[in-house]
């Protein structure tokens, strides 16, 4: 009767296969976060086209209407938080600057029914910049977090890693 004897080498190809499975794992789970992230993302531009478009239908209107003035208010508010949850912003003050940009672009001195005059299309150009410098934004922060480099991420990983050298 021959009694097996466990030999360290047997162990290879199955510690092997357990660390290419969760690589796999990690990978496919970053892959899916990345794509849910973008559909976020192409959701909030989405809402923020449509928020230029009745932003420029109020402010060219012949008279001040409270309905669409208030939905522009909740859209405007809804904003910030969309970002925030996009996870996208290391720093957050030159989108919360646009953001705040936005809000004074839509409402124009123009928001109050006493004080609304109907405005030229050309008047309204800041809207259109405003959001376009916040998808900008937004989009670069993506690219910044999602498509960067292996070797680039393997640098990020070493300085969060290795101890930080220097005076102390």
């Amino acid at each position: 009767m021959a009694i097996a004897v466990f030999e360290w080498w047997n162990a290879i190809p199955w510690v092997l296969i357990i660390i290419g499975w969760l690589i796999i794992n990690h990978q496919h789970n970053a892959r899916e976060t990345r794509k849910e992230r973008r559909d976020q993302l192409d959701r909030l531009i989405s809402q923020l086209a449509e928020l230029e478009k009745k932003a420029i239908a109020f402010h060219t209107a012949s008279k001040h209407d409270d309905y669409p003035q208030r939905e522009l208010t909740r859209n405007i508010s809804k904003i910030w938080p969309q970002i925030k949850q996009l996870g996208l912003l290391e720093n957050s003050n030159d989108i919360k600057q646009i953001v705040s940009d936005i809000r004074k672009e839509i409402t124009l001195k123009n928001a109050d029914r006493s004080t609304f005059k109907p405005q030229s299309i050309n008047d309204l150009d800041g809207i259109s910049d405003s959001i376009g410098v916040l998808v900008d934004k937004l989009n670069a922060a993506y690219i910044r977090k999602y498509h960067r480099t292996f070797s680039m991420r393997i640098l990020d990983w070493m300085t969060s890693v290795l101890p930080k050298t220097g005076s102390p």
